[in-house]
């Protein structure tokens, strides 16, 4: 037993980015990017790299035995159900998307996410990127109706 007590501690160091509470699930893929890269496969062990990873405010609001469980899967799903938006309140969101700023390919990707996380298709998409673009151009892209979603984002 002692012998198992004097072995020396592996300490694996991953690349921890800023909470982002706009979007959770975002931040959880780059935090499970950061656990594959890195090897990083016991549940245990990604549920402490998280919980040292988040936010205290976020940490005070958890229930204990989400803490006490030591399960990753749980605590993952405590803090996306803490910060993820309802699908209703997703979908008025995406419906009110109205205003493109920046880079069209940027903002088809952002209603692409939306949709994804709320189940609304490709052809709803679609629409609201259109409605957003300028009037000058919004009729010729609403008459190419085979053109696929990258090169719809790529528009000028």
């Amino acid at each position: 037993m002692a012998a198992e007590q004097d072995k020396p501690v592996q300490s694996i160091a991953i690349k921890t980015p800023a909470f982002i509470d706009s979007n959770v699930l975002a931040w959880f893929s780059i935090m499970e990017a950061q656990f594959s890269i890195k090897n990083i496969k016991q549940p245990r062990q990604k549920f402490y790299h998280i919980f040292a990873s988040l936010p205290t405010d976020i940490v005070e609001k958890l229930q204990n035995n989400i803490l006490e469980s030591k399960d990753f899967d749980k605590l993952k799903d405590a803090v996306i159900n803490q910060y993820e938006k309802s699908k209703p309140v997703m979908l008025d969101k995406l419906m009110s998307s109205s205003i493109m700023t920046g880079r069209p390919s940027i903002y088809l990707n952002e209603l692409m996410s939306l949709a994804g996380r709320i189940g609304v298709g490709e052809d709803i998409v679609r629409h609201k990127f259109i409605q957003a673009l300028p009037h000058s151009i919004k009729p010729v892209i609403a008459a190419q109706i085979d053109l696929d979603r990258e090169r719809l984002g790529n528009v000028r």
